[in-house]
């Protein structure tokens, strides 16, 4: 096994959790609450997207399976939040998590095609 394998899934776990996090609260996370709440699903799920590749080389060939686990994890989350009395389900937030997902499979066919990244 690669060694970045166990620092990216670790990487995917310490995110996923505090994504989770950052979600259920009812804290005023300044940083997130000022941003634009669709941009912080596309870079959340983008970045999700990039650690579950970096996690799973070998599974490239499960693409929708992993697509599919990122997008089950973001209906959970909508999920919790519907029964949160200071969230909502936000059926604009699984579109945005949606996004992401796709944009990181573009962005990684793109990124196949160039000789110098693929030799990194």
């Amino acid at each position: 096994m690669p060694k970045q394998i166990p620092t990216a899934r670790f990487a995917l776990l310490v995110c996923a959790t505090a994504i989770l996090g950052l979600a259920t609260t009812s804290y005023d996370v300044s940083a997130v609450s000022h941003s634009n709440d669709k941009i912080n699903h596309i870079a959340a799920f983008f970045t999700l997207a990039l650690l579950l590749d970096l996690s799973f080389p070998n599974y490239r060939a499960l693409a929708i399976g992993k697509i599919s686990a990122l997008l089950a994890y973001g209906l959970l989350i909508e999920c919790i939040q519907y029964f949160l009395p200071y969230r909502s389900f936000s059926a604009l937030d699984l579109l945005a998590d949606t996004s992401a997902c796709l944009l990181y499979g573009l962005s990684s066919l793109l990124w196949s095609r160039v000789s110098w990244i693929k030799s990194l």
